[in-house]
């Protein structure tokens, strides 16, 4: 499971959780991938380096066509493990993997990087195609995810065998999966036969909507359930 954090508090807590992988930082007040800052960013790698269990670390910096070259280069790269850079706008665009390979040139090559597709603004078909060309891109991950929160979660935009066969293609490039988009309790069936590696969640673990605070409770709940269907 990836969890996302907006604060080292946060990050305190998902990381002391068994069942979470992959701690995840944004800003959700700045949108689907909204960036933290360079300084949140690194109180959060402190906190996670100095947990006693394992965790991976991942990153997000925004929109492509936003991104804050001052802010990114402020970030302390040695603790963290994947970085993701939104896509929209450029889902139309034949030079989408020059522009993002140059977005992230001064970023460590060990730190993996995201394709991120967005199934409210991406077809199914499209998407096959943009995960043929991933690996040339440098990118070692697909998270399928929603821009839009307000419009439902990731299956109202895509069926779950359009998710399935998106992941297969993706699974054939030796490439990980992540499923996100809005994916809550009663989701959690359908997302695990998609075969994502990784299901991602932060509205699932909020008080009110996924801009409120993260809730110990709403987490081990989550987390029960997560175990419940993946057996």
């Amino acid at each position: 499971m990836l969890v996302s954090v907006k604060t080292p508090a946060e990050a305190a807590i998902v990381a002391a959780a068994d069942g979470v992988t992959v701690v995840d930082v944004k800003d959700p007040s700045r949108g689907s991938l909204g960036f933290a800052g360079a300084v949140t960013i690194n109180e959060i790698a402190t906190e996670i380096a100095n947990n006693k269990k394992e965790k991976l670390l991942s990153v997000a910096l925004g929109e492509l066509q936003t991104i804050d070259f001052d802010e990114v280069n402020r970030i302390d790269w040695s603790c963290v493990d994947f970085v993701k850079l939104g896509l929209s706008g450029f889902y139309d665009d034949l030079l989408w993997r020059s522009k993002l390979c140059k977005a992230l040139a001064n970023i460590p090559a060990r730190v993996r990087r995201v394709l991120v597709l967005y199934v409210d603004q991406v077809e199914a078909s499209v998407a096959t195609e943009m995960i043929q060309d991933a690996k040339e891109a440098g990118l070692s991950v697909v998270l399928l995810d929603t821009f839009d929160k307000s419009r439902g979660n990731a299956f109202v935009h895509w069926t779950e065998d359009a998710v399935r066969r998106t992941f297969e293609s993706a699974a054939r490039r030796a490439l990980t999966t992540v499923l996100a988009g809005s994916i809550g309790l009663p989701d959690l069936p359908r997302a695990f036969r998609t075969g994502a590696d990784l299901i991602g969640v932060r509205g699932a673990v909020c008080d009110g909507d996924r801009s409120g605070s993260l809730s110990q409770q709403r987490l081990d709940r989550l987390i029960t359930a997560y175990r419940e269907v993946s057996v």
